[in-house]
């Protein structure tokens, strides 16, 4: 009996000990698909959310959205080709990352968000907001960047940005805001660029 007894508890070790190692992988695991969710989540040059998390974004949140309830800015570093053709990568990517931390700066409420549209474009996400509040929001980021200094190593560079600004509408479909907000920031670039457009 005193045999049996001491394999039992032998055996409740061995399972103590099993279960304690198996939370430990469960535990890394968990921190590995946390990590790997926040590289998908967000961008890694400019810091502000990823293309893909505003195309799961826009798909959540669009269905059932009422009139003004949310708003999108685009918007586009103007002749941005030329600061890679003249400075080089290097540089085109520190003025990215730059832009990326003044958009964070000034998008701040916990409910709208900035994210990375692709190369040098950017949307931003406005909840609870009108056409007229969205552009109001663009034209306090847009000063905002035409405020940036970024060293180039030979002195520093200015740059600027075109704005497009769409107001959601209710049965909207994400590709159709985006079509709005993308004809509004064309005009913008078409109207001399360095500017917010609004259509009604």
């Amino acid at each position: 009996v005193k045999n049996l007894q001491q394999s039992v508890e032998q055996q409740r070790e061995q399972e103590k000990g099993r279960e304690k190692a198996l939370h430990q992988e469960l535990g890394k695991m968990r921190s590995k698909l946390s990590r790997a969710e926040q590289k998908l989540q967000f961008d890694s040059l400019t810091g502000v959310c990823s293309r893909r998390w505003l195309d799961e974004f826009m798909s959540e949140r669009l269905p059932g959205v009422e009139d003004d309830h949310l708003c999108m800015v685009m918007l586009d570093l103007d002749h941005f080709k030329s600061v890679n053709d003249t400075y080089g990568h290097d540089v085109g990517d520190k003025v990215l990352s730059t832009v990326g931390r003044c958009l964070a700066e000034n998008v701040l409420r916990k409910t709208d968000y900035a994210a990375r549209f692709g190369g040098e474009e950017f949307a931003i996400m406005l909840s609870d907001t009108d056409g007229p509040g969205g552009a109001a929001v663009a034209e306090r980021i847009r000063q905002a960047i035409a405020a940036l200094s970024v060293d180039t190593g030979s002195g520093a560079l200015r740059c600027t940005a075109s704005f497009g600004v769409a107001s959601a509408r209710a049965g909207e479909s994400a590709e159709e805001l985006l079509q709005r907000a993308d004809r509004a920031l064309y005009q913008a670039k078409e109207g001399g660029r360095n500017q917010v457009c609004c259509p009604s």
